[in-house]
Parts: structure tokens; C-alpha cells; sequence
């Protein structure tokens, strides 16, 4: 019983402490990549946890510890006294340079939110919220009139992306053989904006996708 106590505490102030930084959180870019002009912009991993690493090949992993986003079979070992919500964020460093120009850029970001129950003795369920991709740039450029020895600023910038809800269902036939389904809902808006001294071209995209 107190450890069953001690990890509803813990994970109390865990989601305390998401809450208190979440603004902060928001408020920065999700991406700072002159790539995600692109597109829709700069795909985010499908996982960010234990299952990322050896090549992937965490993908045929299942536990009653975590859950298995790349594969909606692995939540099947979910125990069925355990209720998980699994809460990822993430920071990138990148460094962009060119021949006139080096920079350094942080994002820090929410990545996913993901909660999993076993419904019933076969039937293991989970519903989470993540990213699917991100766009965030923007690049200046200086050109001269043709005639003139006056110069036009060129400022290309873009914001948004798209987010990903999904509902994943396993169901074990037998012990060490399951079978699992993902169905997912995109949705959000991008924006591309070109300004020069006296005119802006706006272009907004929304998205809805099941």
C-alpha cells in the first residue's frame, strides 16, 4: 500500500510542476530550423522514450512500467492495477551558420502526453496528445534596387504545426502475442509570412485530418 501511496505522490507532484512551467514552455518556439519552410515543416520523432535507442528495435518492447508508442501492441503488458500517464518534453540545441552569419538557438518544448489502462483482462487501452511536426524560421535577406545604391530587406518567417491526437488499442490472443491498432486525429495551422519595406504576403493553412 505505501508504495502504491508513494508513486500517486510522486507522480501528483510531477504533474504540479508540469503546470507551474508550462507557460514557459509555450512561450518558446517549437523549432528554430530554416528547413521547416518545407512542407509541413519539421517532422518530430514518433517516440521520445526508452524505445528510441539500439536502432530502434525497442519497437518489439512491452511493460508494465511504460508505454510503447511506436507500437500500440507493446501496451498490452500494462498491469491491470497500474493507471499510467507518461508526460514528455524535450530540449534541442542546433547551431546554424552560413557565410555571413552564426547562430546558436535553444528550444525547449512540450513533446507528448499520454495516459494507459488495461479496460479488461485482454483489452489494454491508451489516448495521448503529441506533436507531428513543427515550423519555426525566419531568414532576412538584402537585395539592391537595379539602378540605385539603395538596398530592400527581404524577411521570410513561418510559425505553427500540426499536433497529433491518437487512441491506441491492443488485445492480447495469448500470453507473449498481441495484436494493436492506432488511429490518429492531425489538426492545427501554419503560417508563412513574406515582408519587404512596404508589403506582406500572409499565408495561413489549416489542417484537419483523420
Amino acid at each position: 500500500m505505501w508504495h502504491i501511496m508513494n508513486e500517486k505522490t510522486t507522480s501528483l507532484v510531477f504533474i504540479l510542476w508540469m503546470l507551474l512551467f508550462l507557460p514557459d514552455v509555450q512561450a518558446q518556439n517549437s523549432t528554430s530550423s530554416p528547413l521547416s519552410i518545407f512542407g509541413i515543416g519539421e517532422i518530430e520523432p514518433r517516440d521520445f522514450s526508452r524505445t528510441t535507442g539500439m536502432g530502434s528495435v525497442g519497437i518489439g518492447l512491452q511493460s508494465e512500467n511504460y508505454l510503447n508508442r511506436r507500437n500500440p501492441a507493446g501496451i498490452a503488458g500494462i498491469d491491470t492495477l497500474r493507471f499510467i500517464l507518461d508526460v514528455s518534453v524535450a530540449m534541442k540545441f542546433s547551431e546554424l551558420f552560413t557565410s555571413a552569419y552564426k547562430g546558436r538557438n535553444i528550444d525547449f518544448n512540450f513533446k507528448s502526453l499520454a495516459i494507459g489502462v488495461r479496460l479488461s483482462k485482454k483489452w489494454t487501452s491508451s489516448v495521448g496528445l503529441s506533436p507531428y511536426s513543427n515550423v519555426g524560421y525566419q531568414l532576412n535577406r538584402q537585395q539592391q534596387i537595379p539602378g540605385t545604391v539603395d538596398n530592400v530587406d527581404h524577411i521570410f518567417s513561418g510559425s505553427g504545426g500540426i499536433n497529433k491526437f491518437y487512441w491506441a488499442n491492443a488485445y492480447e490472443l495469448f500470453r507473449g502475442f498481441s495484436l494493436g491498432v492506432t488511429s490518429s486525429y492531425l489538426f492545427g495551422n501554419i503560417s508563412h509570412t513574406a515582408e519587404e519595406d512596404i508589403l506582406s504576403i500572409k499565408d495561413t493553412y489549416n489542417i484537419s485530418k483523420l
